[in-house]
């Protein structure tokens, strides 16, 4: 459901952000492994770790960011047709800011071009999500999503992919990054792995980026809605997070 588009339109599927999530989704972008250094490549994929660099008595200078819900939207966008009104394509739109998250990656002592990303999880509130039909908001919490019953979506971080080669712009005050991002996806108790696109700007300790995925409600345990006679939904999702993170007081 990410498919991460560089204007504020943030896209999610009907009642599947959680992808957000998050992303969110996203955030934890900078990942390298200790070993096979000589074949880190831009198409290499990287698992999220936390070794310790093997320099004697080196204290790593983690940096931790953390999401801005207030700053930060996560949507999910679907098409549907309303049968009763005539109309054969509409694109549903959800969106909520109850979004959180947190990761932190620290710069390798035996090679600055490596990162060493610690931790990364990030979750979004489905129960939240809000479209332009209340009627539409309650179906999905109560009969759909049913995410009164299971309000979080969570994205547990586990390796990176197309990860650009100069990660030297980390410790500056601007860089700009597109990655692939893979971890586990969690909504309605089903886990399964996904893969986010993502783009992140660090521009003086503050991270900005969008995280894009598309994803199938089947996959998640439920069918598209479909009301006989009055409205069906599409199968596709397309889910889009927004966000801001700041860096906290970094820490050895």
């Amino acid at each position: 459901m990410f498919i991460l588009s560089p204007s504020p339109q943030l896209r999610i599927a009907l009642g599947l952000p959680c992808l957000i999530v998050l992303l969110a989704v996203a955030f934890a972008c900078a990942t390298t492994p200790e070993p096979d250094r000589n074949r880190q490549g831009p198409n290499d994929v990287l698992p999220v770790t936390s070794p310790v660099s093997g320099e004697p008595g080196f204290v790593p200078h983690i940096r931790t960011f953390r999401i801005v819900p207030e700053a930060s939207e996560a949507r999910y966008e679907v098409d549907e047709e309303l049968i009763f009104l005539g109309i054969s394509l509409n694109r549903a739109i959800g969106r909520t800011s109850e979004l959180s998250g947190e990761f932190s990656f620290y710069q390798d002592s035996t090679d600055e071009q490596f990162l060493v990303v610690t931790s990364g999880h990030f979750q979004v509130d489905l129960s939240k999500l809000k479209s332009d039909d209340t009627r539409r908001d309650e179906r999905i919490r109560d009969q759909w999503l049913e995410s009164f019953r299971f309000p979080l979506a969570v994205f547990e971080a586990k390796e990176v992919g197309e990860f650009p080669n100069d990660v030297l712009g980390v410790t500056t005050n601007a860089v700009n990054w597109t990655f692939e991002l893979k971890g586990d996806m969690t909504v309605r108790e089903v886990t399964r792995e996904e893969t986010l696109v993502v783009q992140v700007n660090i521009i003086d300790g503050n991270m900005d980026g969008t995280v894009t995925t598309h994803l199938k409600m089947k996959d998640y345990g439920f069918s598209p809605p479909n009301i006989s006679g009055l409205m069906k939904v599409e199968e596709g999702v397309d889910v889009v997070v927004e966000f801001r993170a700041e860096e906290l007081l970094a820490s050895r």
